[in-house]
């Protein structure tokens, strides 16, 4: 199978009330919100240019003059779910990478690290995971949210023959992404319990995940904090605009830091 893939840039939804009431003006989403010098999803867009990707779909509003542009805008259809439907019916790649728009820190030689390490999984599914350790390292005013394995990211990466049976469970993944119980609970009661009695394993999660998709599912752990670094309430914005991104011009170095769950 060729390795070529296809980013979608997620940019749908609306913003969270009290940081839409704080900047003072509407903004269709939160990859509208301007740090330094541009909006957050420049930031996003031009460290997937740099990435080996083959072609960026971008689904959101109101994206019309973008300096950076995607290879094809669609309308957000409403959810979630529906987004990354209308991605797929366009995508002709043997891989999608779901990215969403909201990673103003993004860099391009972290997305080229997770797409080299999940290829060499052989996976259906792959999900980028960045310890939290890392992301509190890199950014330590920016609160960060993650199961109690202590992980979070927002990049996967899955084959065009099973995205469909991504798509079954990512919404109710994303709603819950911030409550680790009720995370755990998408996958039975007895990973909720072992999350509770801090047991929960990555590879057992992983061989759930597999079981339920009827798929091989696989998390792929980097130390990337670009990966996970979401735009998400009033008090990121807060520590972003202290300490705005830059554009990423780091050049790709050989070698993945991706480490094999």
């Amino acid at each position: 199978m060729d390795n070529t893939i296809t980013a979608v840039v997620l940019a749908g939804g609306t913003m969270d009330r009290e940081l839409r009431t704080y900047i003072g003006k509407y903004l269709p989403s939160r990859a509208h919100i301007q740090l330094g010098n541009y909006l957050v999803i420049q930031y996003v867009l031009w460290a997937l240019k740099r990435a080996p990707v083959d072609k960026i779909i971008l689904v959101g509003n109101d994206f019309d003059n973008l300096t950076i542009p995607a290879d094809s805008i669609i309308p957000d259809q409403g959810s979630l779910l529906d987004n990354i439907k209308a991605a797929q019916a366009v995508t002709d790649t043997n891989y999608t990478l779901l990215v969403t728009a909201d990673l103003p820190y993004l860099r391009s030689c972290d997305v080229r690290d997770f797409i080299q390490g999940g290829l060499t999984l052989d996976a259906d599914v792959c999900c980028g995971l960045v310890p939290m350790a890392i992301c509190k390292r890199d950014h330590p005013n920016i609160k960060r949210t993650g199961v109690r394995l202590n992980v979070d990211g927002n990049v996967q990466a899955v084959t065009n023959t099973n995205l469909d049976r991504l798509c079954d469970v990512v919404p109710s993944l994303y709603k819950h992404r911030k409550n680790p119980f009720k995370l755990a609970m998408l996958f039975g009661l007895k990973t909720a319990v072992a999350l509770l009695t801090v047991k929960l394993k990555l590879r057992s999660l992983e061989e759930r995940a597999s079981e339920i998709l009827s798929v091989s599912c696989r998390g792929l752990v980097l130390d990337c904090s670009s990966l996970a670094t979401d735009l998400d309430t009033l008090e990121h914005y807060k520590a972003m605009k202290r300490n705005p991104p830059n554009m990423d011009l780091t050049p790709y170095r050989e070698g993945s830091r991706a480490r094999r769950s």
